[in-house]
């Protein structure tokens, strides 16, 4: 790369040198090597960064560096760098001084990597710092031992791109090991979008896998927004400041239902903070102006630790739930252990769950949907 031009002292803009070597790995087959050094990008190319069909290999995240200085006010500029069919990248940083929150607005932000294609992609040992997003789509993707810090949107997002495409299809897309610490948003989630004609792709096997959340300062630690067949395991989220600790149902009036999903294992401490009324965990259900008005959330929980929830240990919320709950513990709630709000309709099996240390005039489960919600225990 550094023959191509590129300066890993950071003396001159290194954007053109990077992609011209990308393009001519990409002819030749071969991989790309990036030395140890921080390689500025601020130039006014209109156009990211793309590895697509090309392995991208740094001396460790500590080491090589892609660092972003935006030109503001970045009215057209696009920092982020694109993973695509075939791509390997390892090994690298991705730093931003991006000012505020904003993709492709003028404050420079823009996501860390953008992954899409239905060739599968690999990201291993990357940290973006900085950024937006990691924005996860395509088919067969996996990005582990990674991670992300002091960002302004989600840590790790598996999506279908809110779009109609091939390439953007969200299907079996799995983060796994990763660190995300003080995120802008949710620091792990799956997001389905039906668009606005319903015409979208759902988002089927996502798997969020043994990963760690500390203290995101917006949204949730996890968060399931529609889906089929997702798998959220062994994870452990601590210091949520302003929603939950794991947010479960869909978003938006045009996401896709949660169809299925399986969340197990989890670590899930506090959750319930400042924006609006939150609880540690939330179950909820597309609502009356949504494409699926009848739509139901379907989801099993078992064997995780609820513990320290600043209101009730798990709130089910909104109108159609079905969810299944057992061997879990709940310790330590601020108010109810379980809490289901007026008007929800569905089922809950509940079986072989704790609920432990509440205060003083607390209960274990309160049910506000007794006719319509019924719980086998």
């Amino acid at each position: 790369m550094v023959s191509h031009g590129a300066d890993p002292e950071s003396g001159k803009d290194s954007t053109v040198a990077i992609q011209s070597t990308v393009n001519a790995a990409r002819l030749q087959g071969k991989t790309v090597w990036i030395p140890r050094g921080r390689y500025l990008t601020n130039s006014l190319e209109p156009t990211p960064l793309d590895f697509t069909g090309v392995t991208v290999e740094g001396a460790g995240m500590w080491y090589s560096t892609l660092y972003r200085k935006s030109p503001l006010p970045a009215t057209s500029w696009r920092s982020k760098t694109l993973v695509g069919s075939g791509t390997t990248l390892r090994d690298i940083q991705i730093d931003s001084n991006a000012v505020w929150r904003g993709v492709g607005g003028t404050g420079g932000a823009d996501y860390g990597i953008n992954a899409s294609g239905a060739g599968g992609w690999l990201v291993q040992r990357i940290w973006t710092r900085h950024t937006d997003a990691n924005w996860l789509s395509g088919s067969d993707g996996l990005i582990e031992n990674s991670r992300t810090s002091d960002g302004y949107g989600d840590g790790f997002n598996i999506n279908n791109g809110n779009t109609k495409d091939p390439d953007k299809l969200g299907d079996n897309i799995t983060v796994r090991n990763n660190f995300a610490r003080n995120t802008g948003d949710d620091s792990f989630a799956t997001y389905s979008d039906a668009g606005a004609s319903g015409t979208n792709g759902q988002v089927t096997g996502a798997k969020i896998l043994n990963n760690t959340a500390i203290a995101p300062w917006w949204a949730n630690g996890l968060r399931v927004a529609g889906g089929e067949n997702v798998e959220v395991r062994d994870n452990l989220v601590n210091s949520v400041s302003s929603n939950s600790a794991l947010d479960i149902g869909v978003f938006g009036d045009t996401g896709h239902p949660l169809e299925s999903a399986t969340i197990s294992g989890n670590v899930l401490i506090g959750g319930g903070g400042w924006n609006s009324v939150r609880h540690g965990v939330r179950i909820g259900s597309p609502n009356s102006t949504s494409l699926f008005p009848d739509a139901y959330t379907h989801v099993t929980l078992s064997d995780n630790v609820m513990r320290g929830a600043f209101r009730a240990g798990l709130f089910i919320d909104l109108t159609r739930v079905d969810v299944t709950l057992k061997n879990n513990t709940i310790d330590s709630p601020a108010t109810q252990g379980i809490l289901v709000g007026s008007g929800v309709t569905g089922t809950g099996a509940f079986a072989g769950n704790t609920v432990t240390n509440l205060r003083p005039g607390q209960v274990v489960l309160r049910n506000d949907s007794p006719a319509t919600f019924h719980i086998t225990d």
